[in-house]
């Protein structure tokens, strides 16, 4: 399937639905990915995929040296999937602890 034919399906669809793996019991999509410098073929990524550990921690640090505004990297973790529980999965009690206090205080969640 090419990615125009996918974005005419899922236009159709609810903007708020979940997109999940295989099966509606699946895990949820969390990243689309390609390679640098090649856009011919595009794939689909969950948690299981992927060292959850270190993208999150990737982002943070990325966050932290572009100074992202802290709302604006956790709007961006929450559009993805990545919440509070996974954040604690991850990388602890104390993280996940700032993220849903922050996400709370903040309205996003």
């Amino acid at each position: 399937m090419k990615v125009k034919k996918l974005i005419d399906l899922l236009i159709k669809q609810n903007p708020e639905a979940v997109v999940k793996m295989h099966s509606k019991d699946d895990e949820p999509v969390l990243f689309v990915v390609n390679i640098v410098g090649d856009d011919s073929v595009v794939w689909l990524e969950s948690e299981s995929d992927n060292d959850m550990t270190e993208e999150i921690s990737a982002r943070l640090e990325t966050a932290i040296d572009e100074n992202i505004d802290e709302f604006d990297f956790y709007e961006e973790l929450l559009e993805l999937g990545i919440d509070v529980n996974m954040m604690r999965k991850y990388l602890g009690d104390e993280a996940a602890n700032h993220m849903e206090k922050f996400c709370y205080e903040h309205g996003l969640i």
